[in-house]
């Protein structure tokens, strides 16, 4: 991450030597993996640079640190309430100082900069209840009056797809999909391409979805944009097909969830051992059951990002049905006891350490139908049942895919 160009310009000595910290702990050639391992350290240094930036008129800088401050909260540290925070912030930097300031500086691509973090912001408000309909509704407006304003129009569209995706319309995913089709995107295209994977879900074009993910696999994109594949995180065959999975799991498209599952799932999930939800849901799918003292510390975890407010709505609600799905198929095949450490606070009662597999299910399904209410509520156009069923009818039991 290069935040100036030439660090030695800055006035001030102190956000001289924080910007040159994060420049050297960003300094990869091998991708984005160097943000996970620092995150906490970034997070801290970007904000010490906001807020020496905003008393040094160092605007560009600003919104610079910003842009990676949104990429830390979403991809690998989130906190909600900061997030929450720097959107805040940005709505009011922006109006006041992005279109009077920004221009002094030479060198800097203001488009592309606020398309980032517009579609940043986009990211964390689409996934929160927090966020209902009526503010969603003028978020979507002011992205709009936005991109018309400085040029990045296809985060706009590609937004709207994602957005179409969750409320399984129709017709709101094809017009986005028609706009983005239309307009350059500078963005690593595995990611500006995996949203194609479900909206051909969505439009029951399975043969589209499996050429595509082929196509992503196997490298054949546009020679222009083969770069995205020594950068991009999601780009291997297994984070691929777990993308796939996904939307699978979104969208309700069960049998397909089955078929991909019987033909890749052993060989992606079933040797490797998986330390986030959803992968360890898989790997317990592909008939393994070697390691659940260590998935059951991950299901503690998710409950106390959810209750600490570190992870969205929508995040910890699919987190919470994997962990139902994980727990019926444990009973489907005879295991009704667990080994655990619950904190206190979650109030799950267990007895020396040991949990029954039943209670732990039926809490799971009440938080997470909790929080499904609640986002219901927010937004009349998504569904929390058919959610939960699309999750219950493509997992199904181990039986079901092994």
């Amino acid at each position: 991450m290069m935040l100036v160009s030439n660090p030695d310009q800055l006035q001030n000595k102190k956000l001289r030597e924080w910007v040159r910290q994060v420049d050297s702990l960003t300094d990869s050639s091998d991708g984005y993996e160097c943000y996970a391992e620092h995150g906490e350290q970034l997070k801290v240094l970007l904000n010490n640079i906001m807020i020496f930036a905003i008393k040094e008129d160092a605007w560009y800088l600003y919104f610079h640190a910003l842009r990676y401050m949104f990429y830390i909260l979403s991809r690998y540290d989130m906190d909600k309430k900061v997030a929450l925070k720097c959107a805040k912030n940005y709505f009011m930097f922006r109006a006041c100082r992005m279109n009077r300031e920004i221009p002094n500086y030479v060198d800097t691509n203001i488009s592309e900069l606020n398309g980032y973090i517009l579609n940043e912001i986009f990211r964390i408000y689409k996934e929160d209840c927090s966020i209902n309909d009526a503010w969603m509704d003028s978020y979507m407006r002011f992205f709009k009056y936005c991109v018309d304003m400085y040029k990045e129009k296809w985060c706009y569209y590609h937004a709207m797809i994602r957005l179409g995706l969750l409320y399984q319309d129709k017709e709101m995913a094809k017009k986005g999909k028609q706009k983005f089709d239309k307009l350059d995107c500078s963005y690593c295209y595995i990611c500006s391409h995996e949203v194609y994977l479900g909206y051909y879900l969505l439009f029951d074009d399975l043969e589209s979805a499996e050429a595509l993910l082929h196509n992503l696999v196997e490298k054949r994109i546009p020679v222009n944009y083969l770069w995205s594949y020594k950068k991009c995180a999601r780009a291997n065959k297994k984070s691929l097909y777990e993308k796939l999975l996904g939307y699978c799991l979104l969208l309700g498209k069960s049998e397909f969830f089955h078929k991909i599952f019987k033909e890749h799932g052993k060989e992606l999930f079933g040797e490797e051992k998986e330390v986030y939800t959803s992968g360890i849901l898989y790997h317990l799918l592909t008939g393994k059951m070697d390691q659940i003292e260590e998935d059951i510390k991950q299901a503690a975890e998710d409950l106390m990002l959810e209750k600490r407010e570190q992870t969205t709505t929508l995040s910890s609600i699919f987190d919470f049905l994997c962990w139902v799905s994980y727990f019926s198929i444990l009973e489907e095949n005879g295991v009704r006891e667990v080994k655990g450490d619950f904190p206190r606070e979650i109030g799950i009662d267990g007895t020396d350490g040991k949990y029954q597999v039943p209670v732990l299910k039926a809490y799971f399904e009440h938080r997470a139908d909790i929080l499904g209410k609640q986002m219901e509520e927010a937004r009349k156009k998504f569904s929390y049942q058919k959610l939960k069923e699309s999750y219950k009818e493509c997992t199904g039991g181990i039986n079901a895919v092994s």
